[in-house]
């Protein structure tokens, strides 16, 4: 080949070179890298498609008797707090008619306890020898110490199924069997901010009482969902 035509080859490459470049950095948008996102927030159809808050901060889940909390659901006003009940004349008798009184007016405290955090009575008829009074006293001090409430609609309604003399060595004195319709009530939990419904329940109480200082107390408490 001659000189010449080695030089006119070396002349052409010279000037093709840069194009062949550019066309290989020319890449079209879906073979270029996928960019990173410094966040993780939701695209905007997710956005759409999540539930909004209603008027009180309230968003629905799969449950329709729950909702989740956005902000601090306002305590019921004291008008709508269960009125405290007032111990029973009879419980001041040592008989098996005082014993049933107190059990009964039992329900009633435990409603009021739960719905204003006041457990004073609470503690007094049922002592801490009753494990399950124990555990309520918990849910009851919630009350009190942190923006969690109950509000309950109506009165417990309660059917004495039952009575026993304690012969066999068991707590007190006296049990008492009976059937308790829990009212439907509305619950705010303010350490997992949700805001619940919950239906009438049926309770099934086997409770224990002893004649203490001229008063019959709760010395031990059996209590189990039956409906």
């Amino acid at each position: 080949m001659s000189n010449l035509k080695i030089l006119l080859l070396f002349v052409v490459s010279m000037i093709l070179s840069p194009i062949l470049v550019a066309c290989a950095n020319d890449t079209t948008p879906s073979e270029q890298a996928p960019q990173a996102t410094s966040d993780n927030k939701p695209s905007e159809t997710e956005a759409k498609n999540e539930p909004a808050a209603d008027e009180n901060g309230l968003i629905p889940t799969d449950d329709p008797n729950v909702f989740k909390a956005t902000k601090i659901v306002p305590r019921p006003p004291e008008s709508g707090q269960y009125p405290k009940p007032e111990y029973p004349a009879l419980g001041y008798e040592n008989s098996i008619y005082g014993a049933e009184a107190v059990a009964i007016y039992f329900e009633d405290l435990l409603l009021y306890a739960y719905s204003t955090g006041d457990y004073a009575d609470f503690e007094t008829v049922c002592t801490s020898t009753a494990e399950w009074c124990r555990d309520q006293l918990i849910g009851v001090k919630k009350v009190t110490e942190t923006d969690t409430w109950y509000k309950f609609e109506n009165a417990p309604e309660v059917t004495v199924t039952g009575y026993a003399v304690v012969t066999d060595g068991g707590p007190g004195e006296y049990s008492i069997r009976m059937e308790t319709l829990l009212p439907a009530s509305t619950y705010f939990n303010s350490q997992k901010m949700t805001f619940s419904k919950h239906p009438q329940d049926k309770v099934l109480r086997r409770i224990f009482l002893s004649y203490q200082d001229g008063r019959w107390v709760i010395v031990d408490l059996g209590s189990e969902i039956i409906q």
